[in-house]
């Protein structure tokens, strides 16, 4: 009888839909996360590229477009975090 009763206490603590909402918040920052990551692995990926590619050339231009790519990533950012 006593955990019928902690289970009804555990649901007056924290209602069903108060806690699925904050599951798809996790589940959402999650996704989130794991884009961020990817990116950044991209970015990472795109600068090895430029240092392997033979010439100064190639990797000038790896870096600045991995800036710009960085530049929009963060005008994004900011304008979501405000």
């Amino acid at each position: 009888m006593t955990e019928a009763g902690d289970t009804a206490n555990a649901e007056l603590r924290e209602p069903r839909p108060l806690r699925d909402a904050n599951i798809q918040y996790e589940i959402g920052a999650g996704h989130e996360r794991q884009a961020r990551d990817a990116l950044v692995a991209t970015w990472r990926d795109w600068l090895h590229y430029g240092l392997q590619s033979p010439g100064s050339v190639h990797l000038i231009h790896a870096i600045h477009e991995v800036m710009d790519s960085m530049d929009t990533f963060l005008n994004h950012a900011g304008g979501r975090r405000k």
